[in-house]
Order: C-alpha cells, then sequence, then structure tokens
C-alpha cells in the first residue's frame, strides 16, 4: 500500500548525491649522460552527483631513451590504465534527470512496508519505474575498459645532416560491461524476472611510421628543416553479448550467465579499417625573422570505395617577425614584439562508419528467413539488407585560411589576433533515401558545402608590485563564429531535419541557414478576445480564446505548415573568457570565468512539463500562469495557453520551448600557499603548496532547466532533453616535489 506524501518529496534532493573526488599523481624522472627515463602513476575517483554513479581509473606510464651509439637512438614509451564506469548514467526522459519533472512532490519513495512505491499508478502512464529504485538496482553496473597503449622507436643518424626514425606503435584495450538487473515489483509493468547482460569487446591497433628528416643552419643566417614520411594504422575491432533472464538470487557471486535459467539471447560483431599515408614537411627561416612552412599530406582510407579513396591534403604557413626590422627601432620603448602570420590548409574528414562505401547484407531469423517448403517448422535461411552502400563518396575537406598577430606592448601586454575562415565541401551525410528501397542504414553522401568564420582575441596583463612581493595577471579571450550552409546538393529544397524527440522534430537547416537551427511556429500571443480569433488566420479548427496565437509568415490568410520558420539558433553571438590571479609572496589566487552570450535552448522537457503530454505530473507554471488561472488578475499576463485536455497544437514545436541560453559561470576559483623554503629544507623537500579549489561555483543565467552548459552536438546542438547538468567540484590538494 502507498501512502501519499503530504510533506513533499524533493525528488531533486533523494536523486542528487554529493561525490567524492579523489585524484593522486606521482612521478620519478631521472637518467644517465646517455639515457634517461620518466615513470608516472595516477588513481582518481570521482563519485556521480547521481546516487550510486561514479568514475575511477587507474593509469601507470613509463618512458626510456637511451643513445647506444652517437648515431643510434633508442626509445619506448608505454601506458597502462584501467577506466571504470559504475551505476546508471543513462541520460533523457528515460534517465533518472529526465524522470524527475515528472514526478509531483505527493509521490513518495516508499511505500508503507518500506519498499520502493509504484509511482507510475499514480501518474496514470508507465514508461518508468521508481527512478530511487532504478539506481539502486544498478548499483552494481560496471563499464570497465583496460587499454595499453604505446611505442618502440629508433633514430638513427645519417650523413649530410639527415636522420631516420622508426616507430611501430600499438593499442590494444579490452572493455567488458556488466549489467546484473534485478526484477522491479514497484512497477505496474513490472520486469518479472531478474537478467544478466554481459558485453565483452576487444580491439587492436598499431600504426607503423617511417620518416627521414633534413635540419641544417647555416652560418649566414638561413635554416632549413625538411621531413618525408609514410604512415599505416590498421585497426580490428569485436565484441561479444549475451543476456540470461530468470535467476533464482541476486548475490554478488551468482551474477553469471550459466546461473541464469530463462532465455537466453547473444550476439557478435566484427569490424576493421585501415589507413595509409604519405606525408611531407619543410620549414625555412631567415635568423628566425621570416618564417615559411609547407606540408602536403596524401591519406587514403578503406571507409570509401576504391575510386576514391586516397585525398590530397595541402598546408601553408608564412610568418614575418616585423619587430626585428631595423626600422622598427624607434617603437622599442612601446612595442616589444610584433609578428604578422598567415597559414591556409586542407583537412580530410571520413568519418562515416567503416563499410560505408559497400552494401552490406545479414541473416536475420525473423526477417530473412523462409519454409520454402511450406511446413511451420522448417526454415531456409536468407539474407536482407543491413546497410547500402555508396561506392562515389569521397572525403569531406575542410579549407581554412587564417590571418594573425602577436604582439607584446609595454612588455607586460600580450595580444593575440585570429580571423580565420574555414570552407567544408563535399560534406558527408546520411541523406534520406524513399521507403520503397527497403528498411537498412542509410549511406553517408557527399551533399554540399558549409562555411564558418570568426575571429578570435587574447589579451593578457602581467605585473609586479612592492618591490616584486605582490605579482598579477588578468587575461581575457573573445571568440566569434559564424556559420552558414552554402550548399546542399542539386535540389534547391534540399534540407536537414534534426532528431525527433517524441515525434516532434525542433532542429532543420538548408542553404543559407546556420547548422542547425531551432525550426517550428513563431508564438506571437495569446488570444485575448473572440474578435482577436475571428480576424486572425485560422489554424484548422484550433483557434480559440485563450490558445496560441501563431504567426501567419507566408500571409496567405491560413496557419498551416508552411508557416513553420527558423524560430532561434543554439549558436552563440560570442564566447568570452576572464582568468585573474594574484600572488603575494607564499599565497596565490586565482579565478577562471566563462560567459556564452547569444545563444538559444531548446527546453523539450517543457513540453511533458506544462502540457497535456501523457498524464505525468505538471509544472506550476500551468496552475499559475496558465489563460484563464483563477490566480491572475489580468489574462493578459498569462504566461501559457488555457489548460485543456486536447492541447496537442499547442504543443508543437514553437518559440514558446526555445529559452536564451547565455549564461556567465565562475568556472574555477583556487587559493594557494606554498610552504617557505627553510621550512621545506629541514625535510629536504624542494616544494611543498597547499590549495582549496572549486569549479562551476556560481551561473548567472534566465535559463531556466538544470544547466544553460548542454554538451550536445550536430542535429541535437542547443536540445536540452535531460542533459546531466555539470557539477559544482571542491578540492583541497597538495603538491610536492622532492
Amino acid at each position: 500500500m502507498t501512502e501519499s506524501n503530504t510533506a513533499g518529496t524533493d525528488w531533486h534532493k533523494e536523486i542528487f548525491n554529493p561525490g567524492i573526488t579523489q585524484d593522486y599523481n606521482l612521478s620519478v624522472t631521472g637518467g644517465s649522460e646517455n639515457t634517461t627515463y620518466a615513470f608516472s602513476a595516477g588513481y582518481l575517483n570521482e563519485g556521480g552527483i547521481v546516487k550510486h554513479s561514479g568514475f575511477e581509473r587507474f593509469t601507470l606510464s613509463g618512458n626510456i631513451s637511451s643513445t647506444v651509439k652517437k648515431w643510434l637512438k633508442l626509445g619506448q614509451n608505454i601506458r597502462l590504465s584501467q577506466i571504470t564506469d559504475k551505476g546508471l548514467q543513462e541520460e533523457g526522459e528515460s534517465g533518472a534527470l529526465g524522470v524527475i519533472p515528472q514526478l509531483t512532490a505527493i509521490m513518495p519513495v516508499y511505500d508503507i512496508k518500506g519498499n520502493y512505491a509504484p509511482l507510475s499508478r499514480l501518474t496514470g502512464f508507465d514508461p518508468f519505474i521508481n527512478p530511487i529504485g532504478d539506481l539502486e538496482r544498478a548499483m552494481d553496473f560496471r563499464r570497465e575498459r583496460l587499454a595499453v597503449a604505446g611505442n618502440l622507436h629508433a633514430i638513427v643518424g645519417l650523413p649530410f645532416d639527415l636522420s631516420f626514425k622508426t616507430l611501430f606503435g600499438y593499442t590494444i584495450s579490452k572493455s567488458y560491461e556488466k549489467l546484473p538487473l534485478e526484477a522491479n515489483p514497484d512497477s505496474y509493468q513490472a520486469r518479472a524476472d531478474h537478467q544478466l547482460t554481459e558485453t565483452s569487446n576487444a580491439s587492436r591497433l598499431w600504426n607503423f611510421t617511417n620518416t627521414l628528416s633534413y635540419s641544417k643552419k647555416l652560418s649566414s643566417g638561413h635554416n632549413i628543416e625538411a621531413l618525408l614520411g609514410t604512415e599505416a594504422i590498421s585497426n580490428y575491432d569485436n565484441g561479444l553479448s549475451a543476456t540470461r533472464t530468470k535467476y533464482l538470487v541476486t548475490n554478488k557471486n551468482y551474477w553469471v550467465l550459466n546461473s541464469g535459467e530463462g532465455v537466453q539471447t547473444n550476439s557478435g560483431s566484427a569490424s576493421d579499417w585501415s589507413t595509409f599515408s604519405y606525408f611531407g614537411y619543410l620549414h625555412y627561416d631567415f635568423e628566425g625573422r621570416y618564417l615559411v612552412d609547407a606540408i602536403f599530406r596524401r591519406d587514403g582510407s578503406s571507409r570509401f570505395g576504391t575510386g576514391h579513396r586516397y585525398g590530397n591534403f595541402p598546408a601553408f604557413a608564412v610568418g614575418w617577425v616585423v619587430s626585428d626590422e631595423n626600422f622598427m627601432a624607434s617603437t622599442g620603448k612601446v612595442l616589444d614584439y610584433l609578428k604578422l602570420r598567415a597559414s591556409w590548409g586542407r583537412s580530410g574528414n571520413d568519418q562515416i562508419g567503416n563499410y560505408n562505401g559497400f552494401t552490406t547484407f545479414r541473416t536475420d531469423h525473423s526477417f530473412s528467413s523462409y519454409p520454402m517448403d511450406g511446413s511451420n517448422s522448417g526454415l531456409t535461411t536468407g539474407f536482407e539488407s543491413l546497410a547500402f552502400g555508396n561506392p562515389d563518396a569521397k572525403w569531406e575537406t575542410t579549407s581554412t585560411i587564417n590571418f594573425g598577430i602577436d604582439a607584446t606592448v609595454l612588455k607586460n601586454l600580450d595580444v593575440a589576433v585570429d580571423i580565420w575562415q574555414r570552407k567544408t565541401s563535399d560534406m558527408l551525410y546520411p541523406r534520406g533515401i524513399p521507403s520503397v528501397n527497403g528498411q537498412a542504414t542509410i549511406p553517408s553522401v557527399n551533399i554540399g558545402d558549409m562555411s564558418n568564420k570568426g575571429i578570435d582575441l587574447q589579451l593578457n596583463y602581467r605585473g609586479t608590485a612592492l618591490n616584486n612581493d605582490l605579482r598579477y595577471n588578468i587575461g581575457v579571450n573573445f571568440s566569434h563564429y559564424k556559420n552558414k550552409i552554402l550548399k546542399l546538393s542539386d535540389a534547391a529544397a534540399e534540407t536537414i531535419i534534426g532528431s525527433s524527440y517524441r515525434e516532434h522534430i525542433y532542429t532543420r537547416a538548408e542553404r543559407g541557414t546556420a547548422f542547425p537551427e531551432f525550426y517550428g511556429y513563431d508564438v506571437v500571443g495569446i488570444f485575448q478576445t473572440q474578435d482577436e480569433v475571428d480576424k486572425h488566420a485560422p489554424f484548422g479548427t484550433y483557434n480559440a480564446l485563450g490558445r496560441f496565437k501563431f504567426r501567419d509568415v507566408n500571409e496567405d490568410g491560413v496557419i498551416n505548415n508552411d508557416d513553420r520558420t527558423y524560430i532561434g539558433s543554439p549558436h552563440p553571438d560570442f564566447t568570452a573568457g576572464l582568468t585573474a590571479g594574484i600572488q603575494f609572496r607564499q599565497f596565490d589566487l586565482s579565478a577562471i570565468f566563462y560567459a556564452s552570450v547569444g545563444n538559444d535552448i531548446a527546453n523539450v522537457l517543457r513540453r511533458s512539463l506544462d502540457f497535456n503530454f501523457f498524464q505525468k505530473n505538471r509544472s506550476t507554471r500551468r496552475l499559475y500562469e496558465s489563460w484563464g488561472s483563477p490566480y491572475l488578475a489580468d489574462n493578459k499576463d498569462a504566461k501559457m495557453p488555457i489548460a485543456e485536455i486536447n492541447d496537442a497544437t499547442s504543443q508543437l514545436p514553437s518559440t514558446y520551448f526555445i529559452e536564451d541560453g547565455s549564461f556567465l559561470r565562475l568556472q574555477n576559483l583556487q587559493l594557494g600557499y606554498n610552504l617557505p623554503s627553510h621550512w621545506l629544507n629541514r625535510i629536504s623537500v624542494n616544494k611543498c603548496r597547499i590549495y582549496v579549489m572549486g569549479s562551476n561555483l556560481l551561473t548567472f543565467t534566465k535559463y531556466t532547466g538544470l544547466d544553460p552548459q548542454i554538451q550536445t552536438s550536430d542535429r541535437t546542438f542547443g536540445i536540452d532533453y535531460g542533459i546531466w547538468p555539470t557539477p559544482k567540484r571542491y578540492l583541497v590538494g597538495l603538491n610536492i616535489t622532492l
């Protein structure tokens, strides 16, 4: 039996958990005249902000370099890491943080017997189980990854200022996932049996690089460096997954696949890819004043068809240290350093999946097998399409041109300015195809061009006072970019649509827009009088008192799909940062601020909170700010349309869900103290610093979601569908150098 919680349940308090972070690092360096070495070890343990979640990492690394002969150097690097993710870390509306807004305070965490309460019956809809129970049942979830990466290399000195280097690198990793999932009797659509899923993946990557380099410094001030090389990379992955149900007990030692008595399923996969490259590099400078660099790469990728595997990617850069010129001598007291630079380069992208150039097939018991003899028991195995191949896809290329200035003014002020433009051509994207072609993965095709233009500015001032007892610095950085799609195929009406969230799509892009932008209806108010209703363009039978007034974008006298328009952008007008530090004798204090201004966020969680989208919790906004609410003195102050059962049209993607995502955040604040050297000398310690630090302490924003700094990209850029917020962190640290 479940009783309502009249005191109210604070679901955020129940789900969030203060996590403790531990971070330890130890390094040792040394060597002799011919051999040097460095070893380090680290341990990081982070408690998650959601209960029963966390992250753990062990690292161990070492490198040794030895001069065997004057003409021969040998070396090796190795790094061992083990990473473990713990607990349930799902995002989105089915994750713990996505569920919170849909739970009412009257719902209890536990029933009268102390078991997890069946919350879904109280909501009238059952897509979720009790989130606290869900987190506890998943507390033994483990996702582990063990990786060994390193390389062996040799450098051979040759006549005529030549040097040959050969390097063989490797990365071997093994990941293992164990997900013991207990039954959930607190749900009215309960999972009746305990089940266990185990997944194992192995990856092996090697790279073989050979370079021949030339370096010559001439007495006349001319310096030349050149390099030619080849590189081969190969990667192979394979994986196995198995699930078993119906476990008698949930003892930790009983969670093995063979202990289950119920249905068992399994699957496996394998994939590989490889690249091969030729490259060259040339550097020239005269007295460090005039600088020229040129790079050329020819890269080949197995991900493309045989006719388009290779792409050519050149780059050039020039620099001029103007302050070294004789005619700048008169500015020496004001302008200490001035460098002008310019560069152009082209890079390639082949991240389209391993077999985009090939049509692939699979067997499937349910869809590709058929009883050829007419019986109901004997099936003949067949094949069905798994993915459509595109052998004509070629490298996506990005050309970047950059102009920059580096300067030092009055000895203390450093200035750096970069003005740049990037043009991406032959963009790779999975373009939609008619459904009559069948159900299979759509291949990426080269569909168009996109431009990015921007400017980056950095200022840093440093100074001293009080006979150098006081040192301080302040830095400012500013970044602005403009994104624009120049072309999408040869079809004038070609568009790229975003991902669907409960059958609604919030982003779109086409020629002339940024990638992406928010797309939907423009809400221009709420109908206040019947006269407004009668005079406004009809939207089917929707228009009525208290409902949204949608703008007739194309002014044809009717509201329909053609009146959807671009209603906001996730791209900021600019981002900026401020760093400040001050040091007085043994004490130091530093702070870092970050700001994003002008970007919008689509808060899609408001759909289930503010409207009749499933029978879930509702926001107080629906009660107090809806048109017609008895708590409103004047309906003109309403922020929401009238509360009604059938409000499907009101919850269509529109400006209602678009919020200002601008914010200012104190990202880091740190106070440190360096123990005096005369104290440390007594215990044979070189340096010792104690510090306290806080991260993400303050955020100033108008955004109503949990965090305006959401980490999404591509078609989901700027959409908040239940993203975990950036946690506050408090850290006490100790650095010791022997």
